[in-house]
């Protein structure tokens, strides 16, 4: 994976600019190509800043993980650690969606429109060779027990959350 030029410095000026915001994260792009290769009109972007109050990115990236962004393209304040701990080690291979759809849910995060990461895709990828072996179901059945099911019973008012929850629960099931 690579970082474009200038993505740190991007995401701490947003935190600097931006007090009451807990975490920024960018856009990302998925290719088997490096930086240097990629077209540039693949590459649009605004700059703009997204800003948006809990729950707001919790809930999108629980509903829809392809919207999930992983650990290179977000920037935390150390406080968020503090609050939500670390990776849940009973969950891997999917400890850091569990961490951002709860950071979504408990912090107010924003979105930069600027590209921050490339994901380089390739056969010999860690995450390409587990889903070869195991079906989506039994890789996300884990992240349910062990992370969104104690979150919703420690914040029941959550009922948007509690809904997600049920639909991914039951296609798990039944998948499985």
């Amino acid at each position: 994976d690579q970082l474009f030029d200038n993505a740190l410095n991007e995401l701490v000026s947003v935190l600097n600019e931006n007090k009451s915001i807990d975490a920024v994260f960018g856009k990302f792009i998925r290719s088997n190509k490096n930086i240097e290769l990629l077209d540039s009109e693949e590459l649009k972007e605004s700059s703009e800043l997204i800003i948006k109050q809990k729950p707001y990115w919790g809930l999108l990236w629980f509903k829809d993980l392809s919207q999930t962004v992983g650990p290179p393209g977000f920037l935390y304040r150390r406080e968020v650690f503090k609050h939500l701990g670390m990776y849940n080690t009973k969950i891997p291979g999917s400890e850091d969606t569990a961490l951002d759809i709860e950071l979504g849910m408990r912090f107010n995060v924003a979105k930069i429109d600027k590209y921050i990461y490339l994901y380089f895709k390739h056969e010999n990828a860690t995450t390409t060779k587990v889903k070869k072996k195991k079906s989506r179901a039994f890789m996300q059945w884990p992240r349910l027990i062990h992370s969104h099911i104690s979150f919703f019973l420690s914040h029941a008012e959550q009922k948007d959350y509690g809904e997600i929850l049920k639909k991914h629960l039951y296609s798990s099931i039944a998948k499985m």
